[in-house]
C-alpha cells in the first residue's frame, strides 16, 4: 500500500508537474509571445523615435555648437581687435595730448606775442595726429569689414546648409544668425 501511495503520488505529482509544466510553457510561450509582439513594437518605436530623436538632436547640437563657436570666434575677433584698437587710438591720443600740452604750455609761457607760430606748431602736430589716428581707424575699419565679410560669408554658406538641414528650426536660427551679423556690425 504504501509502495502504491507512492506510485499513486508519483503518479499525481508527475501528471501535475506535466499538467503545470504544460501550463507553465503554454503561459511562457504566449507570454513569450505578447512579450516579443511587445518588445519588438516597443523597440522599432523606440529605435525610431531614438534614431529620429538624436538625428535631430545631433543635427541641433551641431548646428548650435557651429554658430556658437563662429559666434564666439567672431565675437572674440572683434573684441580683439576693438581693444587692440581702442588701445592703440588712447595711446596716440594720450601721447600726442601730452606732447600738445607740454609744447603748448611751453610756448604759452616763453611767447605769448608767438601765438600764431604756436597755433600752428599745435595745428600741425594736431594734423599729424589726426592723420595718423585716421588711418589706423581706416584701416582697422577695413580689417573689421573684411573680416566681417568673411564671416558673414561663413555664416550664410553655413546658414544655407542649416536651412536645408532643419527647416524646422529655420526661424530660430535665421534670427541667432540675424542677432550675430546684428552684433558683428
Amino acid at each position: 500500500m504504501f509502495g502504491s501511495y507512492e506510485d499513486t503520488k508519483c503518479r499525481i505529482d508527475r501528471d501535475y508537474e506535466d499538467t503545470k509544466c504544460t501550463i507553465d510553457r503554454d503561459y511562457e510561450d504566449t507570454k513569450c509571445t505578447i512579450d516579443r509582439d511587445y518588445e519588438d513594437t516597443k523597440c522599432t518605436l523606440d529605435r525610431d523615435y531614438e534614431d529620429t530623436k538624436c538625428l535631430i538632436d545631433s543635427l541641433y547640437e551641431d548646428t548650435k555648437c557651429l554658430i556658437d563657436s563662429l559666434y564666439e570666434d567672431t565675437k572674440c575677433l572683434i573684441d580683439s581687435l576693438y581693444e587692440d584698437t581702442k588701445c592703440l587710438i588712447d595711446g596716440l591720443y594720450e601721447d600726442a595730448k601730452c606732447l600738445i600740452g607740454s609744447d603748448y604750455e611751453d610756448t604759452k609761457c616763453t611767447i605769448d606775442s608767438d601765438y600764431e607760430d604756436t597755433k600752428c606748431l599745435i595745428d600741425g602736430l594736431y594734423g599729424d595726429t589726426k592723420c595718423l589716428i585716421g588711418s589706423d581707424y581706416e584701416d582697422t575699419k577695413c580689417l573689421i569689414d573684411s573680416d566681417y565679410e568673411d564671416t558673414k560669408c561663413l555664416i550664410d554658406s553655413d546658414y544655407e546648409d542649416t536651412k536645408c538641414m532643419i527647416d524646422s528650426d529655420y526661424e530660430d536660427t535665421k534670427c541667432m544668425i540675424d542677432v550675430m551679423r546684428t552684433q558683428n556690425v
